[in-house]
């Protein structure tokens, strides 16, 4: 996997609308994954799925968002919303750069893959 560098996200507690706090991501996510109870996994929470620089936390703490950031972000992981929609895709996301081919089936999976540079 290849490292950003960056590793700067944010964390809602509660519903996907209540405040947004700079985390530290690979840390935040490494507690979750690992079900420290310093991460309180029993609560409705979520982490961003995008990466920031150090400018970010500054621009989260002003505008209390992360809408309209214009500076540098990046992933670590593709995540795929399998979203429970009418019908699944036609056809399965392109795969020219060698990513997996992944297609919705209307269950409401989601799936994790991680990005990998050649």
């Amino acid at each position: 996997m290849r490292t950003l560098p960056f590793d700067i996200g944010f964390r809602v507690v509660g519903h996907r609308a209540a405040t947004r706090r700079a985390v530290q991501l690979s840390v935040a996510f490494a507690a979750y994954a690992g079900c420290d109870p310093q991460a309180k996994v029993d609560r409705e929470a979520y982490l961003s799925a995008f990466l920031f620089d150090g400018a970010f936390a500054d621009y989260l703490k002003q505008n209390r968002s992360e809408r309209a950031y214009n500076g540098p972000r990046g992933a670590s992981w593709l995540w795929w919303d399998m979203g429970t929609g009418p019908a699944p895709l036609e056809r399965p996301f392109g795969t020219p750069d060698g990513l997996p081919a992944i297609s919705s089936t209307g269950t409401g999976n989601s799936t994790t893959t991680t990005c990998s540079s050649s």
